[in-house]
């Protein structure tokens, strides 16, 4: 179990590697399979996102839609406390609590700013919240009186776009890997692309 969640490895090769150490190591125990281990995973998702959070004033949260699923869009926010935050060095997902998740086919400002309020309600108050610009999640942070902090990564996006948007090889660059992805999108190469 602790491979999956360290590494980035499959579920098929945890279930394979584990066959493996146990041959090396002469242990007899019996293998656990990949459906096993998903199992396990989603089991411990589960718990962590449902357990018992602390009330605090000091939270952050970090919030952002997934990529459309189909007819629902899935809204995530994690949080961690500020109190806890080693500015030494990047956030890790150890550092993160799942906070909530949810998918729907339209989140607007007014959804984002309840969910919020209510999430105050639970965890106490949201000091403030890391996430990229998108219209809905701006002004659900502004009706809900958390201020707001763009995140670095869209905010790099932004600031490139802005600064290549009329070279013409940039923008043959990003048009190929456009479609360089629509090509393995749908093909068991899918795995391989980057986000």
């Amino acid at each position: 179990m602790t491979l999956k969640l360290r590494t980035s490895a499959s579920f098929r090769a945890v279930a394979h590697s584990s066959t493996i150490l146990q041959d090396v190591l002469e242990v007899p125990l019996q293998s656990a399979t990949h459906k096993t281990l998903l199992s396990w995973v989603r089991k411990l998702g589960y718990y962590a996102l449902t357990k018992p959070k602390p009330v605090a004033e000091d939270w952050v949260i970090l919030l952002d839609h997934s990529i459309q699923l189909g007819p629902g869009k899935l809204f995530v926010i994690w949080g961690l406390r500020a109190s806890t935050i080693d500015f030494h060095r990047p956030l890790r997902y150890q550092d993160l609590d799942p906070i909530w998740m949810s998918a729907r086919s339209h989140w607007n400002g007014e959804l984002i700013s309840e969910l919020l309020e209510r999430l105050q309600d639970k965890l106490g108050r949201i000091h403030y919240a890391v996430g990229d610009y998108g219209s809905d999640i701006r002004k659900g942070l502004r009706l809900a009186q958390i201020p707001h902090i763009h995140d670095v990564t869209h905010r790099i996006a932004l600031i490139l776009k802005t600064l290549y948007a009329d070279d013409p090889a940039y923008l043959e660059v990003t048009q190929r890997l456009a479609q360089i992805r629509r090509q393995f999108r749908h093909t068991t190469a899918a795995l391989t692309l980057s986000p």
